[in-house]
């Protein structure tokens, strides 16, 4: 066979199969695609050296795929994807100047397995419909009969539960609401956390306006008129202490004999003294006064 006809015939079939694709009529398509690479296959075993346009395996293969996709058959474009793989593996090897003609073999056996393989049956709708009824009426009737089980149960359930202890029924309340366990422990240590800075902090600020608060008072008590009374009464008590010192009658008698001893060389210092005595036990009876009156 003429290669060059070979090769026209190979991209005639290629671009009619394109346009039944464009037009949906996917089982042609795949016909044509087919077609093209058993062609290609053909002339590949007759003669491995031959000067042809391998191109259109892999390009055929890529419209198959999408053709299974379209389809939603999802193991039949798997497979084919896989001889793409392939196909671009013996792509890489051509750009190396490497010998392709084992990949070349490897590609064709992986063609014949997927073209092999069953397609997946197309499913009627209304069986789709029918097979969901089907699924959903099992799954009610399973449904009921749990709950019939549950109600039968239910006495034996409930004193079994009775006979728990206190600390099991505890525990296995735990066992069975983790999620809620964990979010109340962590939302108390959060609180705790919280109520703990709340109340340092109000601390603080009230041991410094206390301290304040103190040092006012002080100052304002030590310049009250109270602690100036008894300023004044401290002041009278020592004044007094003094006079009562200095007029006691042992001191009085002393100070006389002293006085006499000395009266002819000091007898205008001792009028003077007289004098002095008189001006300070008035001053004591003023003082008094004012005793009285604080």
């Amino acid at each position: 066979m003429n290669p060059s006809l070979t090769s026209a015939l190979i991209s005639n079939d290629f671009r009619l199969a394109q346009v039944l694709q464009m037009q949906k009529r996917y089982d042609k398509a795949l016909e044509k695609y087919q077609s093209v690479c058993i062609s290609l296959k053909n002339i590949f075993l007759e003669n491995p050296k031959a000067d042809i346009d391998f191109s259109f395996v892999p390009l055929s293969i890529n419209k198959i795929v999408e053709i299974y996709r379209e389809r939603e058959d999802i193991r039949k474009a798997v497979d084919f994807m896989k001889v793409e793989k392939i196909c671009l593996e013996y792509i890489q090897a051509g750009k190396k100047s490497q010998p392709t003609e084992e990949i070349i073999t490897r590609i064709f056996k992986e063609l014949d397995h997927a073209f092999s393989t069953p397609e997946a049956p197309k499913i009627d709708p209304q069986e789709i419909v029918k097979n969901y009824l089907e699924e959903k009426k099992k799954q009610e009737e399973q449904m009921v009969q749990e709950n019939l089980e549950k109600l039968m149960n239910y006495p034996a359930e409930k004193e079994r539960q009775k006979n728990k202890s206190l600390r099991k029924r505890i525990f296995s309340w735990i066992e069975d609401n983790p999620i809620f366990i964990i979010s109340i422990t962590i939302v108390l240590f959060l609180g705790c956390l919280a109520f703990f800075l709340v109340t340092a902090l109000m601390g603080y600020n009230t041991k410094g306006r206390r301290g304040r608060n103190l040092h006012k008072n002080v100052n304002q008590q030590l310049n009250s008129p109270e602690m100036q009374k008894m300023k004044e009464l401290s002041e009278i008590l020592s004044k007094q202490t003094q006079f009562d010192d200095r007029f006691h009658p042992y001191n009085e008698h002393h100070n006389h004999e002293h006085h006499n001893h000395e009266h002819s060389h000091m007898h205008g210092h001792g009028h003077n003294k007289g004098h002095d005595h008189k001006h300070f036990r008035k001053d004591l009876n003023d003082l008094r006064m004012n005793h009285r009156e604080l």
